[in-house]
């Protein structure tokens, strides 16, 4: 007998069974693809917060420099001249730039540390689903957690292949609330 896998390819029994058997050898958890995602952004955002810090510190440096610079060069000017210039104070340039650069890099790293709390939650969404799952793993399902699809297409959070040899797809959604499940298969929102 002669199946179809799932490139289209023809193959036999024992091959199938083979391409079946394989998808068993990943040993990937549900919720870990997410999670490595949520821990890189939150290391992004840790270094947006301290590049904020050293923007305002920079800002400060350079101002008292300017500062310094602009005194030293007017009491040069000053002792060869007879007259005083007085130069106005441009040092407060740098406080503001310093601080415009600073909310931008703040700004970024709540945004990141958000967008991480949201992957932890897509996690722990991909785990809950994973325990629910369990009782079709011992009669004989096999899932696999994470697979990347391909570039820029993001991923599969859990693909099932039943004892028959039937693959299924469940997209996890982990949003706030609860649902409840009608003998029809129809959902609606408990309140």
């Amino acid at each position: 007998m002669v199946f179809r896998n799932a490139r289209g390819i023809a193959c036999d029994q024992a091959h199938r069974q083979t391409e079946t058997n394989a998808m068993a050898k990943s040993h990937r958890k549900a919720g870990e693809n997410i999670r490595k995602l949520a821990a890189k952004r939150k290391l992004k955002a840790v270094i947006a917060f301290s590049a904020a810090i050293f923007s305002l510190v920079g800002s400060i440096y350079l101002s008292n420099a300017l500062k310094g610079l602009t005194t030293q060069l007017l009491t040069i000017t000053s002792t060869s001249t007879a007259t005083t210039v007085q130069q106005p104070d441009f040092s407060y340039l740098f406080y503001i730039v310093g601080f415009l650069v600073a909310t931008g890099f703040v700004s970024q790293g709540l945004f990141l540390w958000k967008r991480a709390q949201h992957a932890e939650q897509g996690a722990e969404g991909e785990e809950a689903i994973a325990q629910t799952l369990l009782p079709l793993a011992q009669e004989g399902w096999q899932f696999e957690y994470g697979l990347m699809l391909g570039k820029g297409l993001g991923d599969a959070d859990i693909i099932g292949l039943s004892p028959k040899g039937k693959g299924f797809v469940i997209d996890v959604k982990s949003h706030g609330g609860e649902i409840e499940v009608q003998g029809d298969g129809s959902m609606s929102p408990l309140r």
